[in-house]
Order: C-alpha cells, then structure tokens, then sequence
C-alpha cells in the first residue's frame, strides 16, 4: 500500500453515456488498490443526482456532492466545489476516466513541498493515451501498473499514434489530471467559473497563475502517464458557451495586471 495521506482526488462526474459509471468504478477500485487514505470527493454535476453513486460512498470511502445544473455542465464550479469540502492540503482536479500511478501522486507532493512558488503541478509527463478495451478489461482484473509501464515502448510522443493496446491523445497534455497546493489554489481564486462546460479552462489557470509569480511543472518520469479508459463516442461540438470561454482565457492573457487582479474578484472559489 502506498501512504497518501493529506492528497484529495476531485473527481467531476456527469452520466452523459453508461461507461461513465462503469469508467469511475474502475478509477476508484484502482487507487482503492493502493491507498486507504487517499481523500476522494466526487462532484455529481447534473440536472439531478444520480442515484446510482449511493453505494461508492461506502464501498470506495469517499465523499459525493451534488451540484445541479441546468444543461450545460460547470466543471471549473464543481472542483472549486470539491476543494471546499476536501481536508487534505493537497487536491488534484481529476476526470472521471483518467488515472494515473499513485507514486507519482507521491512526486507531485514532494514537489509542492520543496518549491513555495510551485503553482499548478501535472502529475505526468504530458503523454494522455487511450487504452483499448481488451487491455481495460485486463487490466482491471489486478490493477498491476506493470501491465501498463511494461508496453510503454510502443509509444510515441506523437498524436493519434495507434498500437495495439493504445492511443495516444496527446503527447502534451494539459488537462486530465492536475494538482494544487490548497493553501495557494485558494490565493489565485481556484478555477475561475467564468468559464462554462469545457475549453480553454486549463489554458487560462496556467496563464493566470505564472502572471501573478507562480510557476507550472510537470512530473518528467519516463512512466509517468495520464491513463485513459475508453468510453463510448461523447458529442464535441462548440457548445454555446465555447467563444465565451474562449474570450476569457484571451483576456486573462493580455490585460494588464491591474485589470487581471480586478477580474479575479469576479469569481469566490
């Protein structure tokens, strides 16, 4: 077992196709196999509760929030919401179908640790990749993370590239799994809820916290990978709110400090 004490994994979680569940099931069997004292919270965004996470409060040992929607999800809302509830001094803003090993978790904490301006943290190396299914299904029989770091050779950082077992998404990844130090995400405001559904929310926290002197690293090691289990096809399109997200994520780019530390009071994390 690894000892994963004062970490706390927010997971936002929305039902909108089946393999969601079946996909956070296996994310919290995964680190349930490691740790005992991981803090796990998990943030149901939707129209209404989903009824079907009742039973992961006792047999996973984690905390469920409900936070309702009216269509259009609000993740940068739901792991301000997490946060709030976590006692842990370290979080990690995580999605429902992405894991990554425990040990650099461990990394991410030693890290904050040693470095008081480390503002935002990505627990691997960029490389997010996709398993295939025949490995998903293995693979969650043991959770033997040496079944994975074992076939990491047939990966290059390139995306889209497809072997046998997997597919890389992305070798420079920005989302998907991030870690805080608490005490300074609550200084920068958390994740900024002007931004609505998805895009561009990573892009603008990283920007936001380098301007106002904190610095982004990542976990470097070779093995350290953001996970994927697949999932059946979610629709992308530009949903309504995507040129308004956009805008916001430019304007915390280019406008002056002054007006960056005005608009940062538009939001309570």
């Amino acid at each position: 077992m690894i000892d994963l004490k004062n970490i706390g994994l927010i997971i936002h979680f929305r039902k909108d196709v089946e393999d969601r569940l079946r996909n956070l099931k296996c994310v919290l069997s995964f680190y349930r196999s490691f740790s005992k004292n991981l803090e796990i919270v998990i943030v149901n965004d939707d129209k209404k509760p989903d009824t079907s996470l009742k039973e992961l409060h006792e047999k996973y040992d984690c905390k469920i929030l409900f936070m309702k929607n009216d269509g259009l999800y609000h993740r940068t809302l739901a792991f301000n919401k997490g946060m709030r509830n976590l006692e842990s001094n370290y979080l990690i803003a995580g999605d429902t179908d992405v894991f990554i090993d425990p040990l650099y978790l461990l990394k991410g904490k030693e890290m904050f640790e040693k470095d008081d301006k480390l503002g935002i943290l990505h627990p691997y190396n960029g490389m997010f990749v996709h398993l295939k299914q025949h490995l998903m299904d293995k693979f969650t029989t043991e959770y033997e993370m040496n079944l994975l770091n074992d076939k990491i050779e047939e990966l290059k950082p390139v995306p889209y590239h497809e072997t046998d077992n997997f597919l890389v998404a992305h070798p420079g990844s920005k989302g998907g799994m991030v870690m805080y130090n608490k005490e300074r995400f609550i200084k920068f405001n958390g994740y900024n809820q002007n931004f609505v559904a998805w895009g561009f929310e990573d892009d603008e926290i990283i920007n936001r916290v380098k301007r106002l002197g904190y610095t982004w690293d990542r976990v470097k090691d070779h093995n350290a990978i953001a996970w994927h289990f697949p999932h059946e096809n979610t629709i992308r399109e530009r949903h309504n709110m995507y040129q308004n997200n956009y805008n916001h994520s430019e304007f915390v780019g280019n406008c002056s400090d002054k007006e960056l530390k005005e608009y940062i009071k538009t939001w309570k994390a």
